[in-house]
């Protein structure tokens, strides 16, 4: 038995949630950039650099070898940072910012297959930047962020992508939100953080509900206040952390939503500094985390690689094989919630070890 164990903890395909060092963002480091993947890709850039110069300079990554390449800056003059992100299937997309002097209301798309900007309509208001995003089938959610005339706005503005039309909703119920962190999962928008219009820090974790035009209290962070911190869907389940609070006091942490509880569950912290304003995107399982400032105020380009250990809805299709039975180490049938060594079984004759801790 002993002689198995090793030899299954030696297996490619068994992983438990660990953080991976990728190599360095290839630009300038910045804080405060945008990222959205598209595909086997991932897309970072903009932000400020250490001497508050915006940047219009952008990079993808390819998320199957974690090889940089360089795509198409935005247009001479369009630098920015503080804009906000989100993607399709076939398009990144991004909206505002701050270019040093100016709140910016302008929305460019990205084609990868043609490298190439795009402007679109502008949000029929002012300029604003470090609105939170997410996006939930054709539509683009834009919640609060901040303009030259109020350091927090409990603005929520949405945007049809199919049409390019913008139109007002009502305001975020719970108080103006600038710097806060916004996800999408399963038909409803989340969100976390932020500061209000007192430059508050906030700890209060919320959903929408769109076609109520609803948002619902779940319940409060763990801890301080934040803001400059990420929210993430990763598989089947969300996950947030890092960030700065108003001691000014710096976060590595990366914790795990737990519905049945309405709390937050602590998992394995991003390894070295403490950061915030990073850049961040996660797709299939995959969570990565790019650039910001960490601890010391000093400006970072590392990127680091999470992996989550799928749960059973995203692992049981491989192709045209299906999972038949989970089994231990001695091939006893155990549930998908059981800790410890899985071996999964499927109907192919293949076999995956996972780790569950």
């Amino acid at each position: 038995m002993r002689t198995l164990l090793i030899l299954l903890l030696l297996l490619p395909g068994l992983r438990a949630q660990n953080w991976q060092s990728l190599a360095d963002y290839p630009g300038i480091a910045v804080d405060d950039a945008s990222a959205f993947s598209i595909g086997d890709s991932a897309y970072f850039g903009a932000g400020l650099t250490s001497w508050w110069a915006p940047r219009a300079n952008f990079f993808g990554l390819d998320l199957q070898n974690y090889q940089w390449f360089p795509i198409a800056a935005l247009p001479a003059g369009k630098e920015r940072h503080y804009a906000a992100a989100f993607s399709t299937k076939s398009h990144g997309y991004l909206f505002g910012g701050y270019n040093g002097q100016n709140f910016l209301n302008d929305l460019w798309r990205y084609d990868p297959q043609l490298d190439q900007w795009t402007e679109l309509s502008p949000m029929p208001d002012s300029g604003r930047s470090g609105m939170a995003c997410f996006r939930l089938g054709d539509t683009a959610y834009f919640v609060g962020g901040k303009n030259d005339s109020n350091y927090a706005l409990a603005e929520v503005w949405a945007y049809a992508i199919s049409s390019d039309t913008w139109h007002q909703l009502q305001d975020f119920p719970f108080g103006a939100r600038w710097a806060a962190s916004a996800t999408a999962f399963n038909g409803s928008g989340y969100l976390l953080f932020g500061r209000n219009e007192q430059d508050e820090f906030q700890k209060g974790f919320y959903s929408y509900h769109p076609q109520r035009d609803q948002w619902t209290h779940l319940s409060n962070f763990m801890g301080s206040g934040r803001s400059h911190a990420s929210l993430q869907r990763i598989g089947a389940e969300l996950y947030a952390g890092f960030g700065i609070d108003s001691a000014g006091n710096y976060y590595s942490d990366l914790q795990i939503y737990d519905s049945l509880s309405q709390s937050w569950q602590n998992l394995n912290a991003i390894p070295g500094a403490a950061r915030k304003g990073g850049m961040a995107i996660s797709t299939e399982g995959k969570f990565i985390y790019c650039t910001g400032i960490i601890s010391g105020g000093q400006w970072s380009k590392e990127t680091w690689l999470f992996e989550a250990q799928l749960g059973l809805a995203e692992n049981k299709s491989k192709g045209n094989r299906k999972l038949l039975q989970i089994v231990d180490l001695l091939g006893r049938p155990i549930s998908e919630e059981a800790k410890g060594i899985q071996i999964w079984l499927y109907s192919d004759g293949s076999s995956e070890k996972h780790w569950c801790p």
